[in-house]
């Protein structure tokens, strides 16, 4: 059987994992395995949520989590499966996301990623504090580079769907006019990371939302049944709430797993496009290509005469690189 992966932007909530004490001394880092469908199995740990894909001839990895818990998750999988992991797809350059990689590179597992994250990984951008963490080792690159969706064969199950459900209470009366997600995660004991609207620290990272067509009227205290549906094949998202106590509906989806915007309710008629601030941005970098200066001197020509053009200066050179490993020979 062969299988098709679609990379999405879902909408995760990773599990916080309590700060045991054992004698006055915090416990060792453990993980966690959850059957959600099928032969996918969600794996809780410091740093949130990773995913496997189990299939007879292999198991396919989504994120790497932290290298002190790679032992932990190799002998998680061993309980549920006696396949050898075999993939591994990075969906983020962060340390919850490839700090486990060089670990199970080592293990002779093969690593997927996009282009500008391998760049990320092989020039990382300066920290906060301002120095340049060291790059990480050829175990640790992925080896698979893709833009597009990529066809993997293990011979596995792959569920044709996905589905999730919430129980939300209306605070207030009003309408709603969609579902809205972000994630938070405890990276290690005491430091967070979110990009949850209501943190005052949250980082610059997009979150989901899921518009309806028109409000659903609530009233406070309303009861409102949400549900998430996910189809990988062809790449549909569909989201419905009821109000319980009215019973009115609202359903909606996606077709090839393209979210609604606010302008996709403007007809194109009437409708004046707009850069983004990405656009923008893209538009800056564009403007310095001109055959003649290297990579490098494209990056500090920018982060020296646009330094706001993104939150800081280390985000501005995080984008150039990305822009010009994706449009630059």
């Amino acid at each position: 059987m062969k299988f098709s992966i679609c990379l999405l932007a879902t909408v995760l909530t990773a599990t916080s994992l309590a700060n045991a004490q054992n004698r006055g001394q915090a416990a060792p880092p453990q993980v966690k395995t959850t059957s959600l469908a099928g032969n996918v199995y969600g794996i809780d740990g410091p740093g949130g949520r990773m995913a496997a894909l189990l299939g007879p001839e292999g198991i396919l990895l989504v994120d790497a989590q932290s290298p002190a818990v790679t032992d932990r998750i190799v002998a998680s999988l061993k309980e549920i499966s006696p396949a050898p992991i075999r993939f591994l797809v990075n969906t983020h350059v962060h340390a919850d996301h490839t700090g486990g990689n060089e670990n199970f590179g080592k293990l002779g597992v093969t690593i997927l990623g996009r282009p500008n994250l391998l760049e990320q990984l092989v020039h990382p951008v300066p920290a906060t504090n301002g120095q340049i963490p060291p790059p990480s080792p050829a175990s640790a690159l992925p080896i698979i580079l893709f833009d597009n969706p990529v066809t993997i064969n293990l011979d596995g199950e792959c569920p044709d769907s996905m589905e999730g459900q919430i129980d939300l209470v209306a605070t207030r009366d009003g309408a709603i006019d969609g579902v809205g997600g972000w994630f938070e995660c405890e990276l290690v004991p005491g430091v967070s990371m979110s990009n949850s609207p209501l943190d005052p620290d949250r980082i610059r990272r997009e979150q989901a939302f899921f518009p309806f067509d028109r409000g659903l009227d609530a009233m406070t205290g309303d009861r409102i049944c949400t549900t998430m549906n996910v189809r990988h094949d062809p790449g549909i998202i569909g989201w419905r709430s009821e109000n319980v106590r009215t019973g009115e509906i609202r359903n909606q989806s996606t077709w090839r797993s393209q979210i609604l915007s606010e302008a996709d309710f403007i007809p194109a008629s009437v409708r004046v496009p707009k850069l983004s601030r990405a656009g923008i941005a893209a538009q800056v970098v564009a403007g310095f290509i001109d055959g003649k200066r290297t990579a490098r001197e494209i990056e500090d020509a920018v982060a020296l005469e646009y330094p706001s053009l993104l939150l800081s200066e280390a985000e501005v050179r995080s984008f150039v690189r990305s822009e010009l490993a994706r449009v630059a020979g």
